[in-house]
């Protein structure tokens, strides 16, 4: 993670003005063959101030004449360009470097970027003067990713000299007045968060949050990781830039709090890539990719999964309003496949797969079962400015279903001599008893919904065709006929196809080979029942509609 101390090579922070001129200006040094690498972008006025020190009040060679706020790098309108070969920065303007670094210059102001005399490496936007950034004129076109991060940089200083006046606000339109009216107050069914959660995590973060602490964990120090001491995810890099302390040591990061960490979470890396405006389900591997990988990688994982499902965006590394439209164009879970597929290609082309892979890949796999979890929860209200998912009703998973029906087999298994053990009334009485103790299983799988509770409001009065068979029946079937009589019919159906036929020896194979055997031979008389009650639902229907009688409410089968 970037505090306001690292060198940042972020081009989201940049002003729309000289954006597309930096990337343009590199790929043409590339394609002449001078390795010129962006060095730093913006720079913080901590980090600022942090150089102005060197070789003044602090050891070092002097490296920059301005002071925070007196260089075009706060506000987001410089870049340095350095020379890169073989993996080190070379920073040799003389000899045969010379050249490259001339045709830097020149490359630069064929984009309106001109250099300093004094330091080589700079290019920032012509036509302007310090003054006037400094007295908050700044170019126009500015968009949301630039202006928030230089208000965050202006909100977090209270050094010398006084910071610019705050850019012009990039904020939503308001929502039409009837949009407002429909909103649902939900409160009672809003996850709940700790307090240190809420202060610091409004929108999708708070639901996010936690998959990203399960990962990132405590306090490790591995020799192969680059980051170093780390806690939380937190490097003791990342901790020194948030506390402007570079005396800090590996005991600071371990006593790290957990509320501080998320602080550091939220703006540096969620806030960035637009978390709060993309869907949650988008959201969530995005900021965990930001994470990961930092935060404009992650927004060329969106960009370019945005394209394999069709949408026309850039792919500048910027979430901006071009990229949140485009999201919003596409079908959200290929959105998430695509981009988690990009992901997995990514970290198998690290060189510290060998060492990291099986856990990246293992946290890879389980945002894929997050992402779905997150999609299971279609509904999202908002009630002023909280954003509140609404549970899904909990459905039984396949085992508790296969146990059930297991259950409803036995119910037809368990009885010796089903058909022909008794006739008539008898027969009758039997066979409503069974169906009886298969609306109860079925009721148990959530297909039928439970009986009116006492106290609660009463049942509607029953028509001829449900109180044929007397009150307590009735409203045990009310409303629930068909389905009962669709499912059983469904089950005869295959029972009649996988058991032995009449003429085997149902007890054989012992257990439910035993059961299937006995359902073979009942299969003729189950059949009838159950259409009998898919008809006898039906007719029901009519009867209501014909006396006008309320159906069943519309979660409850009939």
């Amino acid at each position: 993670m970037a505090g306001e101390d690292r060198r940042s090579v972020d081009l989201a922070f940049l002003h729309p003005a000289i954006r597309q001129s930096v990337q343009t200006i590199q790929r043409q040094l590339h394609s002449e063959g001078h390795p010129f690498e962006i060095f730093e972008a913006f720079r913080s006025p901590h980090r600022q101030a942090y150089l102005y020190a060197q070789g003044r009040t602090r050891p070092g060679n002097i490296v920059t004449k301005a002071q925070p706020w007196m260089s075009y790098h706060q506000y987001g309108l410089a870049v340095d360009f350095v020379l890169k070969i073989n993996g080190q920065w070379d920073w040799s303007d003389s000899g045969p470097s010379a050249a490259a670094w001339k045709r830097l210059h020149e490359v630069g102001r064929a984009q309106n970027m001109e250099p300093l005399s004094w330091e080589t490496p700079h290019l920032q936007m012509a036509g302007l003067r310090i003054g006037d950034l400094h007295a908050g004129h700044f170019p126009p076109g500015g968009d949301a990713s630039w202006a928030e991060n230089l208000e965050s940089a202006i909100a977090g200083w209270s050094g010398s000299p006084v910071p610019p006046p705050a850019p012009p606000s990039v904020s939503r339109p308001p929502l039409a007045a009837g949009a407002v009216a429909e909103m649902m107050t939900l409160s009672d069914i809003d996850r709940p968060a700790s307090a240190a959660m809420a202060s610091t995590a409004p929108g999708h973060f708070s639901r996010i949050q936690p998959f990203i602490e399960k990962w990132e964990g405590g306090y490790t120090n591995h020799p192969a990781d680059r980051g170093g001491p780390t806690n939380m995810g937190i490097t003791l890099e990342t901790l020194r830039a948030w506390r402007h302390n570079d005396a800090l040591t590996a005991e600071d990061v371990k006593q790290l709090s957990i509320d501080e960490a998320r602080r550091i979470f939220k703006a540096r890396y969620y806030d960035i890539v637009r978390g709060d405006d993309l869907p949650l389900q988008v959201a969530a591997p995005v900021y965990n990719a930001a994470v990961l990988h930092g935060p404009g990688r992650s927004a060329e994982f969106l960009q370019n999964s945005l394209i394999r499902c069709g949408a026309q965006v850039a792919v500048d590394r910027i979430i901006g309003p071009d990229t949140i439209r485009a999201v919003g164009s596409v079908d959200t879970q290929r959105l998430c496949k695509a981009f988690l597929d990009i992901e997995d290609a990514y970290f198998r082309s690290l060189r510290e797969f060998p060492v990291f892979g099986a856990g990246w890949l293992n946290r890879l796999n389980d945002m894929r079962r997050f992402v779905a979890s997150l999609s299971a929860e279609p509904i999202v209200v908002a009630t002023g400015a909280t954003t509140v998912p609404v549970q899904s009703q909990t459905q039984p998973n396949l085992t508790e279903i296969v146990a059930k029906i297991e259950e409803l087999l036995e119910l037809f298994g368990q009885k010796p001599n089903l058909p022909g053990a008794a006739s008539g009334q008898a027969a009758q009485a039997d066979a409503l008893s069974r169906m009886s103790q298969v609306v109860e299983v079925l009721r148990q799988l959530g297909i039928v919904v439970p009986p009116v509770a006492p106290g609660t409001t009463a049942p509607a009065p029953l028509t001829p065709v449900n109180a044929a068979l007397g009150t307590t029946l009735g409203n045990l079937l009310d409303g629930r006929k068909s389905a009962i009589g669709i499912i059983g019919s469904v089950l005869t159906a295959l029972l009649g196809a996988a058991a032995p036929s009449a003429g085997g020896a149902p007890g054989a194979a012992g257990g439910r080979m035993s059961i299937l055997s006995t359902l073979g031979v009942a299969v003729p008389y189950l059949q009838p029942i159950m259409l009998g009650l898919t008809a006898w639902g039906a007719l029901g229907k009519l009867d209501k509609w014909r006396v006008g009688v309320p159906a069943p409410q519309a979660s409850r089968p009939g």
